[in-house]
């Protein structure tokens, strides 16, 4: 049985496999996966998928790797040196009512506060400052936002300029249309394949930690370092890159040749894979006139406010969380203290003076 499970699924994944990458879709008419892997000479390489997956997985796994030791040797000890504040250590008792609670509920456990009161035999004040420590104890630290945006920072100028590098001297680097002379059978040189399999393993490896990872962007390494002139600075190197690649680059250049110049060079007009890919291209265009929006509102805000406001994400304001005992100031005035101590003491009482 486990044998006819087993042929059943390799079944299953070949039809799959077949069906996704039917070369119908993928190439023009005529053309087949097996015209890709003929070369009419040993130092002329086509693109292949399975030349490419492994080896981006491998960088990936060695881009944690280094950035794990670039964290640890570098970001981490310019922090403390910049003055940012290194995650707290909270302590919360366990509690598994509440616990459940805060899974469950997460910010509308306002509404189930006497229920838990009632189950654990704590005053809603403590129950909500129980909540907010909890909270506490998932949010990301100023530090580690700091980690990623450093990461990020990083990665994203060297792979630049090595693209710059790799791309300056190709022939559809400026002419767009030169990017269709001959296709699908063109010849990748080992530049361009280290370019895309660098970038692919960097995203392999935000795959591996993106349960850990928080989104943030390189300008916000001014806000995390209290720097309001570094951070302006950087906002606008943003603002002008963004401007450039977004809003002229890809529509008038990508855009352009992808949907125009394949049609007259290639004549995919017709082909499911121009509709395709041309109409995923469309739809980003829109998301980055979307953004746009959003980023010259926030560039609005600057000059007529004098200071950064991002409204694309939460304030990266680090407050301090409050000790038990304390008194919660975010609490309503509703929420009742009905722990004992609140409870005004009576004759008879222990502990009545």
């Amino acid at each position: 049985m486990i044998a006819a499970s087993t042929n059943k699924m390799e079944d299953a994944l070949d039809r799959f496999s077949k069906w996704f990458w039917n070369p119908n879709f993928w190439l023009p008419v005529g053309y087949t996966w097996e015209d890709l892997v003929a070369q009419t000479s040993k130092d002329e390489y086509y693109p292949r998928v399975e030349d490419i997956f492994l080896p981006s997985i491998v960088l990936g796994v060695c881009l944690l790797v280094f950035r794990y030791c670039y964290a640890r040797l570098v970001v981490i000890p310019m922090g403390r040196y910049l003055g940012i504040k290194e995650p707290k250590k909270y302590q919360l008792k366990q509690n598994p009512v509440l616990e459940t609670a805060f899974k469950k509920y997460k910010s509308k456990v306002e509404n189930n506060l006497t229920e838990l009161s009632k189950r654990t035999s704590m005053s809603e004040r403590q129950i909500l400052r129980w909540m907010r420590t909890r909270a506490k104890l998932d949010a990301p630290s100023v530090m580690m936002k700091f980690e990623d945006t450093c990461w990020h920072f990083l990665f994203y100028i060297v792979l630049f300029w090595y693209g710059l590098f790799t791309l300056w001297d190709k022939s559809w680097f400026v002419k767009t249309e030169n990017c269709w002379v001959g296709w699908p059978k063109q010849h990748v040189t080992n530049d361009v394949y280290w370019y895309y399999a660098i970038e692919l393993g960097f995203y392999w490896s935000l795959l591996f930690t993106l349960s850990t990872d928080h989104k943030r962007k390189g300008g916000k390494i001014g806000t995390y370092m209290k720097s309001d002139t570094l951070a302006t600075i950087l906002f606008v190197m943003f603002l002008l890159v963004w401007i450039a690649s977004r809003l002229i680059i890809f529509p008038f250049f990508v855009i352009y040749s992808a949907s125009v110049e394949s049609r007259i060079i290639q004549g995919v007009a017709e082909s499911s894979t121009y509709m395709f890919f041309n109409g995923l291209l469309y739809i980003l265009q829109v998301l980055h006139i979307i953004w746009s929006y959003m980023i010259f509102r926030i560039a609005y805000r600057k000059v007529t406010r004098g200071k950064i406001e991002d409204v694309r994400s939460d304030s990266e304001e680090d407050k301090d969380e409050l000790s038990e005992g304390e008194d919660y100031k975010g609490i309503p005035n509703n929420v009742k203290d009905n722990s004992p101590r609140a409870r005004p003491k009576f004759r008879g009482d222990k502990g009545y003076q």
